[in-house]
């Protein structure tokens, strides 16, 4: 595998794990909507920010930001949504 398909790939990988860390912050008292909230810890600076290369905090952020719709534009942004909604969809309803 070539090194920018190994970079995509780690780098979707790691949207995937991270785009609902606002909700694991919502639960420890943060106030707002999990993708503002897993935005926001990107941004500040604190850990997450330290977990990935900074070319990348571009389209992890937006990937958090717009797993549940907005800006399409972005390839992983669409791979994210579309990963999302299938894990929603194999979940039991109750």
């Amino acid at each position: 595998m070539d090194e920018g398909r190994k970079d995509e790939v780690y780098l979707a990988a790691l949207a995937g794990l991270l785009h609902d860390v606002g909700k694991v912050a919502q639960r420890a008292g943060a106030a707002g909507k999990h993708a503002g909230v897993g935005v926001g810890l990107l941004e500040s600076g604190q850990l997450l920010s330290q977990l990935l290369p900074p070319e990348w905090e571009d389209d992890v952020g937006d990937a958090i930001a717009y797993h549940h719709g907005g800006d399409t534009h972005k390839r992983l942004t669409q791979l994210l949504r579309m990963a999302d909604g299938w894990a929603a969809s194999e979940r039991a309803r109750v």
